[in-house]
């Protein structure tokens, strides 16, 4: 499965495999993935939807990003570190989903949650039982996007 990364200048396709035994087709592979993106001046697009992700780290720069995620883990925790970014992050409607950390300077956009506290964003109940988001962000003037589908 590809994901493009979009610059200033070109379009990179990044392409995953589970390792030498794969055929290519995500949907067959069984394996969790940790994912840790460090990303510079740049407009991303990952669609990791297909993939069973347990750990997303994502750091940025000065960057717009768009980051799909599936729900094929029971629980999935993303981190995110961001500087002068936008984040939209597309999380399934069936899971519960929990959003936390340092977001005084950002914009934040999250339906369907509720504020539980300062910096803390909940929405525990889930279709899927046992499936949940955890994520924690931190960042200075960005924004912050959730998007349930």
């Amino acid at each position: 499965m590809p994901i493009s990364l979009l610059t200033s200048t070109r379009e990179t396709v990044i392409f995953f495999t589970a390792g030498s035994e794969s055929s290519g087709n995500i949907d067959e592979c069984q394996s969790c993935w940790d994912l840790n993106f460090n990303i510079g001046a740049s407009k991303s697009n990952f669609d990791l939807s297909n993939y069973k992700v347990k750990n997303l780290e994502l750091h940025t720069g000065a960057t717009s990003t768009r980051i799909k995620l599936g729900d094929r883990n029971d629980s999935t925790d993303v981190t995110v570190e961001m500087g002068a970014a936008s984040l939209i992050l597309e999380i399934p409607k069936t899971t519960g989903c929990s959003v936390s950390g340092d977001m005084v300077m950002m914009s934040k956009d999250f339906p369907g949650l509720s504020k539980k506290d300062s910096g803390l964003y909940e929405r525990i109940i889930s279709i899927n039982p046992g499936r949940k988001f955890f994520v924690r962000v931190n960042g200075g003037v960005s924004s912050i996007r959730l998007i349930r589908y």
